[in-house]
């Protein structure tokens, strides 16, 4: 796998070869030097028009640091801030290509900045002199004399000191005259502000030793000591937009740490226990470990793409934290259906009565009454088999369940089931949370608790789940 970051150096001026400018391009670099030694992985984390990561930001203050300026200079205040490039609007993307703000920034530094050391101001000064004399024509000294005097009067006046017979009548008249002839640099020697603006290309220096805060001995660009953790995404196909799968990988040393952020969904669980499979040595756990190297192999794969969001030189960035979200489905989820009540009409509760031979004539509330009489034997009969079921288990209840529900496997062929398990679960729950056997609430007779059940007063609601 390659990935590339810029190596910067210094290069001679082409006008004056004492200042150096800034000159930069692409290199490879190995993983390890970016984990290790922190080098930037420039071609993983660009991006157009934008810096999410504060690469940026992070040179430019080193570069406005106070100590990156050259000394001598300040005082004169031949030096001035480097300012953040501004990101590329939609309507100019339209227009032309859009660049990464990272060149834009070196091409500012390189067409802006002058980097020298041990140069004081009058050096600096002669330099100046030095070049405007070398270049010394009409056109240096027409620029120069526009910048003497406010207006036309105060043009004509320096003029007049030099050349008394020179006849002027406009800034046109100007260019009548052979001002390379008519002046000499001599003549601005008092006006340094001049001297420097047309004598250099150039008003912004730093000192070289700058640079050392941005790279490492090659020259590679490094803003932090080591970088210790990237994301790696798995995409079903290397041309899909959307990976399937990511990791969060944590780096120590020559290990890294793989951990999976595989939600509920079964397709990146199912690549999570392959990928495990053949890179964590056959365990196939979701979260294993490999070497530096054999994580830089696996790389190699083009559907697996390295990343670094969480990459930041600026501001703390709370990180991405793996997940894995258990589905509710796989959680077994107990309901009882809802039992028999009074509501129900009397040829229903009469069926029921005949279905046990019970007497079915007589008023609705005498139904109802035998009905809770019936309850109460058929919950002794059976009660034995409800605690074989539940002796060996603990049940938590839950406000509510989920869609896969079940039934609890006892009673199963009994017309009387959600009754019965209703009367079962309200005797034997602890606080109203925790049901099993051995807990037994008899302040109620099975008859009341019955007929309570039926008319409503008391009922069962929420859903259990079992307790492993």
């Amino acid at each position: 796998m390659q990935i590339q970051t810029y190596q910067l150096r210094l290069v001679a001026d082409a006008t004056v070869p004492r200042f150096k400018r800034l000159v930069c391009s692409l290199v490879d670099v190995s993983l390890s030097d970016v984990f290790h030694h922190g080098v930037h992985p420039h071609s993983h984390t660009t991006g157009l028009g934008h810096d999410a990561w504060g690469t940026a930001d992070a040179m430019i203050e080193r570069l406005n640091d106070q100590g990156a300026f050259v000394p001598g200079l300040q005082p004169h205040h031949v030096g001035y801030n480097i300012v953040r490039p501004t990101t590329a609007t939609r309507h100019s993307w339209r227009q032309t290509q859009p660049t990464v703000l990272l060149d834009r920034l070196f091409e500012t530094v390189r067409d802006g900045v002058y980097f020298v050391d041990d140069l004081s101001y009058v050096q600096l000064r002669e330099i100046a002199i030095a070049r405007l004399q070398e270049m010394w024509c009409h056109g240096v000294a027409r620029k120069l004399v526009g910048e003497m005097g406010r207006d036309f009067a105060g043009i004509r006046a320096f003029l007049k000191s030099v050349e008394p017979n020179i006849k002027l009548t406009g800034y046109d008249s100007l260019d009548q005259y052979d001002l390379g002839d008519v002046l000499r640099v001599d003549h601005f020697l008092t006006e340094d502000r001049l001297l420097l603006l047309h004598g250099l290309e150039l008003q912004n220096f730093r000192i070289p030793e700058a640079l050392s805060r941005l790279t490492d001995r090659d020259g590679r660009l490094r803003l932090a000591s080591r970088i210790d953790g990237c994301c790696i995404e798995w995409r079903s196909r290397p041309d899909n937009k959307e990976a399937t799968l990511k990791y969060k990988c944590l780096v120590d040393h020559d290990r890294v740490r793989w951990q999976p952020d595989i939600g509920v969904a079964n397709a990146p669980r199912q690549q999570a226990r392959e990928i495990a499979q053949d890179l964590g040595n056959g365990t196939g756990q979701y979260c294993f470990e490999t070497s530096l190297g054999e994580m830089d192999r696996a790389l190699d794969d083009p559907r697996l793409r390295l990343r670094f969001p969480w990459l930041r030189y600026g501001a703390a960035h709370v990180e991405w934290t793996p997940s894995a979200k258990l589905r509710h489905s796989a959680v077994p989820c107990y309901m009882v259906p809802k039992p028999l009540d009074a509501d129900r009409t009397n040829e229903c509760l009469q069926n029921t009565l005949r279905e046990f031979g019970w007497k079915t004539s007589g008023r609705k509330e005498q139904l109802v009454r035998r009905i809770a009489q019936l309850l109460a034997e058929e919950y002794q009969r059976t009660e034995s088999e409800l605690d074989e079921f539940f002796g060996s288990r603990r049940f938590v209840k839950l406000k509510a369940g989920h869609l896969g529900w079940q039934r609890f496997p006892v009673l199963h062929d009994h017309t009387l089931n959600p009754s019965l398990l209703a009367m079962y679960c309200l005797r034997h729950m602890r606080g109203n949370v925790i049901l099993e056997a051995s807990h037994h609430n008899t302040s109620v007779t099975l008859t009341d608790l019955a007929e309570a059940l039926l008319h409503r007063r008391v009922k069962l609601d929420g859903a259990f789940v079992e307790v492993l």
